[in-house]
């Protein structure tokens, strides 16, 4: 029979779906049949394994209930010895959706591969280790006031990990109790405080937020773990202590003299401690700690020891410790402020950097310094949330209400309404991030200078982030169109199990798609002024959906270049750089009498300032700047700053990171489900249902 062109073409993509389709004896050694087998982790193989796309795999596992063992001690294998914090797996399984373990760990083998873990042992030999099985992680962050860029670098590191992230804002927390099914924390088991500012006071005043902080202390006591960075840490430490209210969970203060502005030299105050900020080293205390496993003297991969590289920002340097606390690291690099003023620590160098308690039957680590920078951090902070992970919480927050199988269709009407939407987005995001980076090369901003506005770069951040967020899910959404009509496609093909895992993947899918189309209600309240005197121009409303984000990001791109850019540069020119150049006065000619023009050309009145010396005028001026109430211009800055990012943080990108974490979901479902599927019904008919799914959504199977 002679084929027509078109018939030529079918068969020709059909034979192409075919050879590419997810054949197991084709990428992956063949383990059926060999018995009960054990599959091993070293993390310590650093030219073959990516420990950050291992642990991500580990976290797949545990997604779907397979037993996960963590070696507490090192074990040897066939001659071959494993070191304390080496994962492995026991066969046989049965995941959560009922996929043997047989078909789930030849899929792990192929992803292993593909996603740069090049060695995973398999054994037949019974493994006798002490070991701890390792609880699936079920993690909240804290994402609220002044969190910002510091709750999505948390998000993001997570993410890479594995670990499926919910954002749990204040008012949530408001006005229920922690054991209620109502309460957020309710179906986590670990609880991520990010730094930032010190947070609490996100949950106003008097009785409301007195509830509120005990509430998670109660939630940590009752088994919950607590994971805190900088300024969360500090928020974790005994209030007798520290002098203010905190979650009283650590027995331990830290040298709160560094931020005591009578302390301080002249033309600094509490703002000296920016002059800190950067790489630091630590030294690993206790190795033998979980949390430490594969840091310290004897690690093997570069930068996890003897002495470990992470970012520094003003954290916690612990002190009086109490006896349920372990010292984990401490800082082992000269950062100092170099004073000399009694009774003050000038360096943090030997002091605690990293602790981890014990509360009833909750688990806390508090990172002075920052782990989910890039760096060596990532498998460090991987452990803190193993380890503190104790309390089993079966339901995922991301798991549909009901799976039952219930077919819609995924329209191109719901898929244009988010590309089209993101579209319409780019020219103003781009239009807000080129004027944001427009305001940080006025240098006006600088993190280490006392005056520095700071959040012009955290603006900028936000551009280049929701620009990624936005690219994700224009991706997703052709994505996961595909992939519900080539698994609707298959569903009648299959077993009632792997019918079973497929409606889940579907619900996942739709899922997906109704959160785009109605958003949850935010409550953070964006006003028209401030209580610092800023005035800015009325808010458009909340978004109901994806589409209405592009009000939102039409009024930012505005408040942006209108706004935010004349003020940073009235700042930067009358306030920054007059500072500057007086401090740098200080530094060499204190006693130094201005004349008038020069007092003037400062901005002061030379009927008051006439005779008055460079230091004299540096702490004035400074005063002036950084005045609380009422608001100095700094403040002011800050505040105008806070606005947009409120905006941001609240209105956009809060709902942006919900839709990726559900995609995350999905992605890890399709990707194994593909897989059974593949090896249920054949590489052929596996391939035509790609092939009609292709003509269906080509841009989906591209993807």
């Amino acid at each position: 029979m002679k084929l027509s062109k078109n018939q030529k073409i079918i068969l020709a993509l059909t034979l192409v779906f075919a050879l590419t389709a997810p054949t197991v004896s084709l990428i992956t050694p063949y383990v059926r049949g060999q018995g009960d087998l054990t599959y091993i982790i070293p993390l310590e193989d650093y030219l073959r394994n990516d420990d950050i796309a291992a642990i991500r795999l580990v976290n797949t596992l545990l997604e779907e209930n397979v037993t996960v063992h963590w070696a507490m001690e090192p074990f040897t294998v066939g001659g071959v010895v494993y070191p304390a914090g080496t994962f492995y797996i026991e066969t046989p399984f049965t995941t959560r959706n009922n996929i043997s373990s047989d078909v789930f760990m030849e899929w792990f083998m192929w992803v292993a591969k593909t996603n740069r873990v090049l060695r995973v042992d398999v054994t037949a030999e019974k493994i006798t280790v002490n070991s701890t099985t390792l609880i699936p992680p079920r993690i909240a962050i804290f994402y609220d006031k002044t969190t910002y860029d510091n709750a999505v670098n948390h998000y993001e590191r997570f993410l890479s990990l594995g670990f499926k992230v919910k954002l749990v804002t204040a008012d949530s927390m408001v006005g229920v109790w922690w054991n209620d099914t109502a309460y957020p924390l309710y179906d986590a088991n670990v609880f991520i405080m990010p730094g930032g500012a010190l947070h609490l006071w996100s949950f106003g005043w008097g009785s409301e937020a007195t509830w509120a902080i005990q509430n998670i202390s109660e939630w940590v006591y009752h088994g919950g773990g607590y994971v805190s960075v900088c300024a969360g840490s500090s928020e974790a430490l005994n209030s007798t202590k520290t002098g203010y209210t905190t979650l009283d969970i650590v027995d331990a203060d830290y040298h709160r003299e560094w931020f005591d502005d009578t302390l301080s030299p002249a033309g600094y105050g509490a703002n000296e401690w920016k002059a800190l900020i950067g790489p630091i080293l630590i030294s690993v205390e206790a190795p033998e700690h979980p949390v430490m496993f594969g840091y310290g003297e004897n690690a093997v991969r570069p930068g996890y020891g003897p002495l470990v590289p992470l970012y520094y920002y003003g954290g916690p340097a612990y002190t009086d410790i109490g006896v349920n606390v372990t010292v984990l690291a401490k800082y082992s690099a000269p950062l100092s402020q170099n004073l000399d003023a009694a009774g003050r620590t000038n360096s943090i160098w030997g002091e605690p950097a990293i602790i981890a308690a014990q509360r009833g039957n909750g688990r806390i680590v508090a990172f002075g310094p920052h782990p989910e920078w890039p760096g060596p951090g990532a498998r460090l902070h991987a452990q803190a949330v193993f380890w503190a992970a104790q309390k089993r919480v079966d339901r995922s927050f991301l798991d549909p209400a009901s799976t039952m199988y219930n077919p819609v269709e995924i329209t191109y009407s719901r898929v244009n309404n988010i590309l089209s939407t993101v579209d319409a987005v780019m020219p103003y995001l781009e239009s807000f991030t080129r004027t944001a980076t427009a305001m940080v090369n006025l240098r006006g901003g600088d993190h280490y200078n006392p005056v520095g506005m700071w959040f012009d770069e955290v603006v900028m951040y936000y551009g280049l982030k929701l620009t990624e967020h936005l690219t994700t899910l224009k991706r997703d959404a052709v994505k996961f169109q595909y992939e519900y009509y080539k698994l609707s496609l298959l569903r009648g093909s299959v077993s009632a199990n792997t019918q079973a895992v497929i409606d889940y993947a579907l619900a996942l899918i739709d899922s997906f798609f109704n959160y785009s189309e109605v958003f949850p209600v935010d409550n953070h309240y964006i006003g028209d002024s401030d209580w610092t005197g800023n005035v800015f121009a009325p808010y458009i409303g909340d978004a109901a959906n994806f589409t209405d984000l592009l009000g939102l990001f039409v009024f930012i791109e505005n408040e942006t270049r209108e706004l935010l850019y004349p003020s940073a540069f009235n700042y930067t020119r009358d306030y920054y750089r007059v500072y500057n150049e007086i401090l740098s006065l200080n530094r060499t000619t204190p006693s130094l009498t201005p004349d008038n023009a020069t007092l003037i050309r400062w901005g002061f009145d030379p009927s008051v300032y006439a005779g008055s010396n460079i230091t004299t005028l540096l702490v004035d001026f400074y005063a002036n700047i950084t005045a609380v109430w009422p608001a100095g211009p700094l403040y002011k800055m800050y505040y105008m700053f806070y606005h947009t990012l409120d905006i941001c943080q609240f209105k956009i990108d809060q709902f942006l990171l919900n839709m990726i974490t559900i995609g995350d979901r999905i992605r890890d479902v399709t990707s194994y489900l593909d897989h059974a599927v593949a090896m249920e019904v054949g590489a052929w008919a596996y391939a035509v249902a790609e092939w009609q799914a292709a003509i269906y959504q080509p841009a989906g199977a591209l993807t």
